[in-house]
């Protein structure tokens, strides 16, 4: 009886020991989960919103990747990417955004996908210098294309 009660007393003590580590374990999750999630993700871009305007649409999608680098731990999944950046469309560029992410479209969980279809949906559309050649060399009878053009102000 008296070695029941020894070995009783040394479980409870082993019991105690485990608990008083549980909770500095406790204590330990509790501070760093208030250091990760003590600060917000960021609300705004220094560029503001993004309507879809071409001449914009490198500066927003830089300003996103300055975001996503030095603030990783709010954009841990490409989703998460696209989520901050949709966030902030507005006009035309969320009009086209608002479709992909009403039916779920794969293209909302790879940010590079994404991006890159914005890209081919807003980028600049640079013409190649050949081309640019081209549209110089245009005539119309005698006149060249520019003078052509000049010619109409005139009017």
């Amino acid at each position: 009886m008296e070695q029941q009660m020894q070995q009783l007393m040394a479980a409870m003590q082993s019991m105690s020991l485990e608990m008083q580590s549980l909770k500095q374990d406790n204590a330990q999750l509790k501070q760093q989960f208030a250091r990760d999630f003590s600060e917000t993700p960021p609300v705004t871009l220094s560029t503001g919103k993004y309507d879809g305007d071409p001449h914009r649409l490198k500066e927003f999608l830089d300003s996103c990747t300055i975001q996503f680098t030095f603030k990783s731990r709010f954009f841990p999944t490409d989703k998460d990417k696209v989520g901050f950046l949709i966030s902030h469309l507005t006009g035309p560029a969320l009009a086209w955004a608002t479709p992909l992410v009403i039916s779920g479209n794969a293209i909302l969980d790879s940010y590079p996908a994404f991006s890159n279809s914005l890209r081919s949906m807003f980028g600049r559309q640079e013409i190649s210098v050949a081309t640019q050649e081209r549209l110089l060399d245009l005539r119309q009878g005698h006149k060249d294309l520019m003078s052509w053009g000049r010619g109409l102000e005139a009017m």
